[in-house]
């Protein structure tokens, strides 16, 4: 979630991916760039997911309270869990935006299932590891043999003349 200072507008098409179909207003360049981010990593903007009253989009005011724009977002890879996002509008916090809530809905259990399902940790076997470097520098050592072989060693100066 942030303040991404982009507004998204309206979902122009139905195959434009990350921006459901509730929006408001027109879209600018950061809007562009933040659709493109949201679409190539799977994302979707949870704003523009619920129908609400203009009153609930809005997040923030022009000094003047001639405009508003909808620029703080809530960006999620599971959509699935998101029952509302929506603005605070009664919550006075001394600044030109507004809150932005959102709730979610979590299977405790089969989160904590997920969180113990992590991949165990790969052990490194020690002692097969220095064999292997024994065996590494063997095979340098002998690819460099040939080289050294066929220099032809000459001191700085000889190489000069």
């Amino acid at each position: 979630m942030g303040d991404f200072n982009s507004k998204v507008g309206i979902r122009q098409t139905r195959e434009e991916k990350g921006i459901g179909p509730f929006g408001i207003g027109e879209r600018n360049e950061r809007g562009e760039r933040l659709l493109e981010y949201v679409a190539s990593r799977n994302l979707v903007i949870g704003n523009t997911l619920f129908r609400k009253s203009i009153d609930r989009y809005w997040t923030w005011e022009s000094p003047n309270a001639s405009s508003h724009n909808l620029i703080d977002y809530i960006v999620t890879n599971r959509r699935d869990i998101l029952m509302d996002v929506t603005t605070v509008p009664k919550v006075d916090i001394g600044s030109d935006h507004r809150l932005v809530r959102s709730k979610v809905r979590m299977d405790t259990r089969l989160e904590r299932l997920r969180i113990l399902k992590r991949p165990k940790k790969i052990r490194i076997k020690i002692n097969k590891l220095s064999d292997q470097s024994i065996e590494f520098r063997l095979e340098m050592k002998n690819r460099f043999a040939s080289l050294h072989d066929q220099m032809n060693y000459q001191t700085v100066t000889e190489s000069y003349d």
